[in-house]
């Protein structure tokens, strides 16, 4: 179900004016706040359910084939003939999908250009589901440049889907933590979901509404740092003679309801200056963790509050 980083609600496109693109499932901020017609003059781009004609809006940057089409019983080959189909009508944009089932991903890779994963954990899950999924489908299209993996960030209550009981929103931390789980783990885009839904309106919920302005500001102001070649890509190793082989060794005891260690990091290396270390807490408890790095002698100590992301500089370069 469901912006270079695209997001919607929020559009990274457009970010500094906190604008929205179009969302395929619920309704859009950008209907709300800026009429259609305004998206190219205020440079917003879109991502539009396939067109009954031969056009598209101005600003239609990307075609949405299906949502969770998995779980629908549509399949592959149905998807990829309706993204030719279209593209012999000379609407030629990437086609995206959303995939909450990420172990799908291998049938479904050639069926599309971008990938929103859609996993909503909050309360029911470990914040890492979404990692894990973001993980996955990133590993399957790693050797085509041309796809796309999004991170579709919850940003509803259940009510969305009454269906679902004992079901709440994120926290505003928690939601600030999926977006920076996202990042960490190379999500190429973020999608918030939803501004209206059922009786589920976003701007009802004014700390979570402030929250999603303020986790998408600070991933386009971030966008840089997150976008720095990683010094250790892929997960960091848990086998004791990791670091001697070249591998990160995170002694991290606590761990979460998967059983992964609660602290996410990622080693960085800016354009300028000596490597910085990401780290994030992804529970709501104090954790320390021990990091052994290759080309460093001493481990590094994390120690990290309730969901904080901590960004520490390292003395020299390794």
């Amino acid at each position: 179900m469901s912006v270079a980083l695209p997001v919607c609600l929020l559009s990274l496109a457009a970010l500094a004016a906190l604008r929205s693109t179009w969302s395929p499932c619920g309704l859009s901020m950008l209907s709300t706040l800026t009429p259609l017609a305004e998206a190219g003059r205020v440079g917003l781009r879109l991502m539009v359910s396939p067109p009954a004609g031969t056009s598209l809006p101005d600003g239609a940057a990307w075609i949405y084939l299906a949502d969770e089409p998995e779980g629908r019983s549509v399949s592959p080959k149905l998807l990829r003939a309706k993204q030719d189909a279209l593209r012999r009508l000379g609407l030629v944009r990437p086609g995206a999908i959303a995939l909450c089932r990420s172990w799908r991903i291998p049938d479904y890779a050639p069926a599309a250009d971008v990938f929103l994963s859609d996993p909503y954990p909050v309360p029911f899950e470990p914040l890492s589901w979404l990692s894990e999924c973001l993980d996955e489908i990133g590993r399957t299209v790693a050797d085509d440049p041309a796809k796309r993996v999004w991170a579709v960030i919850q940003a509803f209550g259940w009510s969305v889907h009454p269906q679902v009981a004992g079901g709440r929103p994120p926290a505003p931390a928690e939601l600030k933590t999926l977006v920076r789980l996202a990042l960490l783990h190379g999500a190429d885009g973020l999608f918030f979901f939803t501004l209206r839904g059922g009786n589920y309106r976003l701007r009802d919920d004014p700390p979570l509404w402030q929250a999603v302005q303020e986790a998408a500001a600070e991933a386009r102001r971030l966008k840089p740092l997150f976008d720095a070649p990683d010094l250790f890509p892929g997960s960091a190793g848990l086998d004791p003679a990791g670091a001697s082989s070249g591998t990160p060794l995170l002694d991290c005891p606590e761990r979460d309801a998967y059983g992964l260690p609660v602290v996410h990091f990622a080693v960085k290396r800016p354009p300028e200056g000596p490597p910085v270390l990401l780290a994030l807490n992804t529970v709501d408890r104090p954790v320390q963790a021990s990091l052994r790095l290759p080309g460093l002698a001493a481990p590094v100590s994390i120690v990290l509050e309730p969901l904080e992301f901590k960004i520490s500089s390292f003395h020299k370069d390794f």
